[in-house]
């Protein structure tokens, strides 16, 4: 999907990643129309200085998008509870994510989500999208459920699911870089299939560009070379860490 001309709405926009992708977008793609919803519990305005599109106020869960829409192309959704006192974290994400997705099949709109690595909860690794989904906290099983969902809707409109790791604003070896969860929502918003990928962390090399046929070598089995792999199946080891700390399983994999 060419992101020109569209219609986008960022839920959690004001957060850490929301805001960034909110700006990246409007940089990228000045053309389109944009929108943020989120209840400023966690994000805040000075995020979205500069920010030109409209700034919804509300929950997620409870904020009905056809009050302030008629359609949309595309739904970056980033909202979430994430305060593990929250004795409602599992339902007002759950809730959360169903109102989106309902919006998202009656606007025929491309649905990107936030998902996390914690679903994997301490399973014992590598960590494979449909292997090892154990999580140990009820963030984790919010996101879960999500995926689960997300999977029942998978033939109705393209959904793509990211499994974030710990995002950081700069590099190191065990998160990612908030640029990487960056770019993977806009690979997301190229992938032309439903899907849920695991977002592992890595060494950016802004250098190499996206080549225009990723997507035929990865639906061929192929690694991508191009500043990122997407693949299933293959583990990456982080470098650099005594006894092999931590072996995880990427397909957005930045390096």
């Amino acid at each position: 999907m060419e992101l020109n001309n569209k219609k986008i709405l960022i839920t959690g926009g004001a957060g850490f990643i929301g805001s960034n992708l909110a700006l990246t977008l409007q940089i990228k793609y000045p053309d389109n129309k944009y929108f943020v919803v989120d209840n400023f519990s966690s994000g805040n305005f000075d995020n979205l200085m500069g920010f030109k599109g409209k700034i919804i106020t509300g929950d997620i869960f409870e904020t009905d998008l056809a009050k302030y829409f008629d359609s949309l192309d595309v739904i970056f959704h980033q909202a979430a509870v994430t305060d593990s006192s929250s004795n409602k974290i599992i339902e007002n994400n759950i809730k959360g994510f169903k109102n989106v997705l309902e919006f998202a099949i009656k606007s025929n709109a491309k649905l990107i989500y936030a998902s996390s690595a914690s679903v994997y909860g301490r399973s014992q690794q590598p960590w494979e999208v449909g292997k090892n989904e154990v999580p140990t906290d009820d963030y984790g099983e919010s996101k879960l459920a999500i995926d689960n969902i997300a999977r029942e809707h998978f033939d109705r409109i393209c959904i793509i699911g990211l499994r974030y790791f710990p995002v950081s604003k700069r590099y190191n070896y065990l998160n990612i870089c908030i640029k990487d969860a960056i770019k993977a929502n806009l690979l997301a918003s190229q992938f032309p299939n439903s899907r849920i990928f695991n977002v592992g962390p890595g060494k950016y090399n802004i250098k190499k560009q996206i080549k225009k046929t990723w997507w035929d070598k990865l639906l061929s089995g192929k690694t991508v070379q191009a500043g990122f792999d997407l693949y299933d199946g293959y583990y990456w080891k982080l470098r650099k860490i005594i006894k092999k700390r931590l072996l995880q399983t990427s397909d957005i994999f930045f390096k």
